[in-house]
């Protein structure tokens, strides 16, 4: 009876496998009882992968040794004896023998069954031994990419790092940088403000002055053109003395020229003819003594004519760059 058939003892089964696993002194022991337990009390011919499932503990070497045993203790142990009183003893020794003779095939078969699983274990051990060659060979090679793949992490780590160390220095300098252009922009907003402040004190000033100027430049060239009408009415007037005097001073030269005719025809008349001689001699030369006043002040006319005719070239030049100065300011 296979396991299959027994699921309703399964249970029961189980236990006693756990029980043998409790008790066994070592794996191989383990492995011969539950052959046993199979054999003999399930009616199960014991293989080495049913065994190896079962208990699932040492190798598969472990469990071809231990099936050996089993069979040998199995062969030993074997004694047919038949107990029928009814049955002639030579009736009784013939079925002994062909029973032996079934017993001894079945053993046989089952030694042939077992040595076919013990070179189906032997060859799977050969492949698992290559496999495990095959999985060393590649555990060291991945070892080896393990390794390089390590070294290769740390050196991206420390890459790392010092990337992550130059960006947060960047990331300072950046920070700085920006900080500092702030306070640019904040020096020269206020910069900017002070200069248009500047510029519209200038420009208040600058109308404050140029207004001023203007009020200088009408009242300057009102004193010139009064004085400029001074001067003219003093010329006007000098002129008018001038002819004047040279029209006295001609009468006094036609006079006193009849009189020292006369005086040098009459020399020796009363004295006073002479006396009126005298008279307009003084009077002829107060005459000279007003025309050289009259000279003297024309001189000082013509001198202030002159300080005045500087100062206007002074004020054209003056006009002159304060149209330099307004130009400058409107570019």
């Amino acid at each position: 009876m296979f396991l299959k058939e027994i699921n309703e003892e399964n249970k029961d089964f189980l236990n006693e496998v756990e029980a043998i696993k409790i008790r066994a002194i070592s794996t191989k022991q383990a492995y011969i009882d539950i052959a046993k337990l199979l054999f003999l009390q399930y009616q199960e011919m014991p293989t080495a992968n049913r065994l190896y499932n079962l208990l699932k503990k040492g190798s598969m070497t472990t469990v071809v040794e231990a099936m050996r045993i089993f069979w040998q203790e199995i062969q030993s142990q074997l004694s047919i004896k038949i107990n029928m009183p009814n049955v002639p003893q030579q009736l009784q020794n013939i079925l002994v023998e062909q029973m032996e003779e079934i017993w001894s095939k079945a053993l046989e078969q089952a030694a042939l069954e077992f040595e076919q699983q013990k070179n189906e274990v032997l060859e799977k051990n050969k492949d698992l031994q290559q496999k495990i060659l095959e999985l060393n060979q590649k555990i060291i090679l991945n070892e080896q990419k393990y390794n390089e793949i390590g070294n290769n992490y740390q050196e991206l780590t420390n890459q790392n790092l010092q990337d992550k160390e130059k960006i947060a220095h960047q990331e300072i300098q950046l920070q700085q940088e920006q900080n500092l252009q702030k306070d640019l922009y904040k020096k020269l907003s206020q910069l900017q403000e002070d200069i248009n402040e500047q510029q519209r004190q200038f420009n208040h000033e600058k109308s404050e002055i140029q207004a001023k100027f203007d009020l200088n430049i009408q009242a300057l060239q009102q004193d010139i053109k009064s004085w400029q009408q001074k001067l003219d009415n003093e010329r006007t007037q000098l002129k008018q003395q001038e002819k004047e005097f040279n029209k006295q001073s001609k009468i006094y030269q036609e006079t006193i020229k009849d009189l020292q005719d006369k005086i040098s025809k009459e020399k020796y008349q009363n004295s006073d003819l002479s006396n009126k001689l005298i008279h307009l001699e003084q009077k002829y030369s107060e005459l000279e003594h007003d025309n050289i006043k009259l000279q003297k002040n024309n001189k000082e006319v013509i001198a202030e004519t002159n300080k005045l005719n500087k100062r206007k070239v002074l004020i054209n030049n003056r006009n002159a760059d304060i149209g330099l100065f307004k130009k400058r300011n409107k570019k």
